[in-house]
């Protein structure tokens, strides 16, 4: 692929009469119950297509971000007087600053998913989501449905079955999983609804409880998808520090990930002694929101633990009222946010118009294990932002097509 050509083909949505297969099925199939936010389609219709060699970079860079990830958690929970600088919740800190070294909860398979933008210099890597990553159901089973219509493309993983695949080194068939979330979220039960589904038909036996429920800490291994800063929300007698500390059982993952899904870890990153220069080449320069002074316009402001683009301030896509709510915030609480240099977004181009996608790359115990897409018409990926099926094109494709553009040639007789 030449430095000059998209890392991405050219694309067209599929069919209408496909499109509406697939999103019922997604809904009474595959537990996708919010397919339409207000008027608009959540499902994207149109497929990103990756070139071979974006995919193969792409996951060479994942699996780097992964190992240095690790190394930097390691080396914040070895030195927790650095903590105070992530933005964690005042509950949690203090007790990864008293816990004795070495009582880190046991860890299982480790889930991380790493948000990729492309610019005209490259690929470039916002964040991590090393806490609870989302998107598995639109990974999984929306792709798999979306390159059933496309000619020449396949899926580049499914992280369930990669995730299931993991298992056996730290619990076998049929032992006991407990699914930890918000019991109340549709929008989280409907991940977990879809991974307990999986793992029966693996052969083991799943309890669904929240994270205050004793049976997080009598299964033989717990999944959680509660993000770790509500748990500092949660009463005494809960337990809720063994999701951190001393916890009973394997976990995937473990309440620790929290250190580096706050964005405002690259903030001590040069006094850690790690060499990360995977990060280092492809993430934006990083600055805390204590030096607001640089100003704006070059910059993005998002809070320390933010999740799917929530408060992200940008200007000329973040509204008139968000940013006030937003400068007033970072005044009263600087520590709580941090500003990510902005750049030029390479915009792909669709029948509908021109989108810039979001390509979130899973790793799953060091190996990508496929990707969840999202793309928006402004270039601030937030709530709003459609859900895409990426796929990558097979080895012997010249241009991956839409089935519905496969027709059979007309009799000469």
């Amino acid at each position: 692929m030449s430095a000059a050509e998209p890392p991405w083909h050219e694309a067209d949505p599929i069919g209408q009469a496909d499109y509406r297969s697939i999103r019922r099925e997604m809904m009474f199939d595959h537990f996708k119950w919010d397919p339409q936010m207000q008027d608009v389609a959540t499902l994207g219709r149109t497929p990103l297509v990756l070139r071979r060699g974006a995919w193969h970079t792409l996951r060479r860079h994942a699996e780097a971000l992964y190992s240095e990830t690790l190394a930097i958690e390691r080396t914040l929970l070895d030195r927790p007087a650095m903590l105070g600088r992530l933005g964690l919740p005042r509950r949690v800190r203090r007790l990864l600053q008293r816990s004795r070294a070495g009582s880190a909860s046991v860890s299982g398979p480790r889930m991380m998913r790493f948000d990729f933008h492309h610019t005209p210099e490259g690929w470039r890597v916002t964040e991590v989501n090393s806490d609870v990553p989302g998107g598995q159901i639109e990974a999984g089973a929306y792709t798999a449905l979306v390159a059933g219509r496309v000619v020449g493309a396949v899926p580049t993983g499914d992280p369930v079955s990669v995730l299931i695949d993991s298992l056996p080194p730290y619990i076998e068939p049929p032992g006991q999983i407990a699914l930890v979330y918000a019991t109340a979220y549709s929008d989280d039960a409907q991940v977990m609804f879809y991974l307990a589904r999986e793992l029966d038909a693996a052969g083991y036996e799943v309890t669904h409880c929240g994270p205050d429920h004793p049976a997080c800490w009598v299964a033989g291994l717990a999944m959680r998808f509660y993000p770790a800063e509500w748990l500092a929300n949660l009463p005494r007698d809960s337990a809720w520090s063994r999701f951190f500390v001393d916890g009973p059982v394997p976990m995937t993952n473990p309440g620790t990930a929290l250190i580096t899904q706050s964005k405002r870890w690259p903030l001590v990153m040069d006094r850690l002694g790690v060499d990360a220069p995977a990060w280092r080449a492809l993430m934006p320069p990083t600055r805390g929101a204590e030096r607001r002074r640089l100003g704006e316009a070059g910059w993005v402001f998002k809070p320390a633990l933010g999740r799917v683009g929530g408060g992200i301030g940008m200007t000329g896509c973040t509204s008139a009222d968000d940013w006030r709510k937003i400068r007033r915030a970072v005044r009263f609480n600087p520590r709580n946010w941090v500003m990510q240099a902005r750049f030029e977004q390479t915009p792909w181009q669709t029948s509908e118009g021109p989108r810039f996608p979001c390509v979130g790359v899973y790793v799953i115990d060091g190996k990508a294990a496929g990707v969840y897409g999202r793309a928006s018409g402004h270039g601030l990926v937030d709530h709003s932002a459609v859900d895409l099926a990426v796929l990558v094109e097979a080895p012997s494709a010249d241009r991956p097509i839409l089935k519905e553009e496969v027709r059979p040639c007309a009799s000469m007789w």
